[in-house]
């Protein structure tokens, strides 16, 4: 629970508005999948979500070491390693989260939660 001063301010509607979102995200169990590079603004707000939610519902965070923002949409001419193994992440994820179709269980090394 957080801590609230008394009266109507835009800090404890905020807080209010996060802890509902929450509580509606855990109540339907959703699966989230996070995936972040290292260099974005957002990555430790991203992580910390990710811990937040851990143990509560499914969450897995990914943090690709010197990726920057959108690099899985990124097309390069040449193999780009971390764009692919996002991608299959990502791919790996929708199928466990469905119970469809193979799962590639080659090992990743940068899964976070």
């Amino acid at each position: 629970s957080l801590n609230r001063s008394s009266g109507s301010s835009s800090s404890s509607r905020d807080a209010d508005g996060r802890e509902a979102v929450l509580a509606r995200l855990i109540q339907a169990q959703v699966r989230l999948w996070m995936c972040i590079g290292a260099a974005e603004s957002l990555a430790g707000e991203t992580l910390d979500l990710a811990q937040c939610l851990r143990g509560k519902l499914p969450v897995e965070a990914w943090l690709h070491e010197g990726a920057f923002h959108v690099w899985m949409l990124f097309n390069a001419s040449r193999p780009f390693a971390s764009r692919e193994a996002a991608m299959r992440n990502l791919a790996n994820f929708t199928r466990r989260a469905l119970g469809t179709g193979y799962v590639d269980s080659a090992p990743n090394q940068h899964l976070y939660a």
